[in-house]
C-alpha cells in the first residue's frame, strides 16, 4: 500500500487551521467556556488513553462543533459544516458548552459521570453571577449546541476513519516506512491521508505528483 505523505500533511494542515480559527472566534464573553471545555477535552483524551494520532480527529470535531455552534448564532464566518438556523436568543456560552460536551459524549460515552458533571459546572456558572443568563436564553443555547454537535457527528462518522484498515507494515524499498524495534509496531497516519478533509472537498487538490 502506497500513501501520499502529502495527502496525511494537507488532512493534518487543516485540523490545525480549524483551531486556530476558534481561538480567533474567541471573545472575552466566551473565553472561559472555550477555553474551560478545551481543558475538559484534554482531560478526556487522556481518560481514554487516546493516541496522539487519534487525538487530532477527537478535538477537531470538538473543536468545529464549537465554531459552528457559537457561530450560528451571531454569524461572521462561513460555517464549516453545520449551515443551520439558530433559535433566536440562544446563548452563545450554552451553546459552546453544549456542543464541546455533546460532542465529547459521542466520541467517550463511558465518560459520562465526568463529563456531567463539568457540564453542571459550566452552565451553573452561566445561570449566576455578574453575567448570568435568564434560563430561556440557556435552554435555547443548550438545544442548539446539542443540535449542531449531532450534525457534526454525523457527518464525520463517515468521514474513513473506521473501519480500521490492514496493518500498514510500510516496505523495505529506499524512503518508504518500516516498523521500528523493539515493539515493531504497524503505522496509524496511513489511514489518515484518506479521510474526508476539513477545509478542502478532497486531499487531491494538493497532491503534489512525484
Amino acid at each position: 500500500m502506497k500513501v501520499s505523505t502529502t495527502k496525511i500533511f494537507f488532512n493534518f494542515a487543516a485540523v490545525i487551521a480549524v483551531l486556530f480559527t476558534i481561538v480567533g472566534l474567541s471573545s472575552a464573553a466566551m473565553a472561559d467556556e472555550i477555553t474551560d471545555w478545551n481543558r475538559i477535552a484534554q482531560q478526556a483524551l487522556l481518560n481514554a488513553g487516546s493516541s496522539p494520532v487519534v487525538s487530532t480527529r477527537s478535538l477537531a470535531i470538538v473543536q468545529v462543533s464549537v465554531f459552528d455552534a457559537v457561530n450560528g448564532i451571531e454569524r461572521h464566518y462561513d460555517p464549516i459544516h453545520a449551515d443551520m438556523d439558530a433559535p433566536r436568543g440562544a446563548s452563545r456560552r450554552a451553546a459552546a458548552v453544549q456542543a464541546a460536551y455533546a460532542s465529547l459524549l459521542h466520541l467517550f460515552p463511558g465518560q459520562l459521570a465526568f463529563l456531567d458533571a463539568q457540564r453542571t459546572a459550566s452552565l451553573n456558572a452561566i445561570a449566576s453571577g455578574r453575567a448570568a443568563e435568564t434560563s430561556e436564553s440557556i435552554g435555547r443555547g443548550i438545544e442548539w449546541g446539542q443540535a449542531v454537535a449531532d450534525d457534526i457527528y454525523t457527518w464525520r462518522s463517515t468521514d474513513g476513519s473506521t473501519p480500521a484498515p490492514p496493518p500498514f507494515l510500510g516496505g523495505l524499498g529506499v524512503g518508504e516506512w518500516r516498523p521500528t524495534p523493539t515493539g515493531f509496531l504497524p503505522g496509524a497516519l496511513p489511514q489518515y491521508g484518506h479521510l474526508v478533509p476539513w477545509a478542502i472537498a478532497a486531499p487531491a487538490q494538493c497532491q503534489i505528483s512525484p
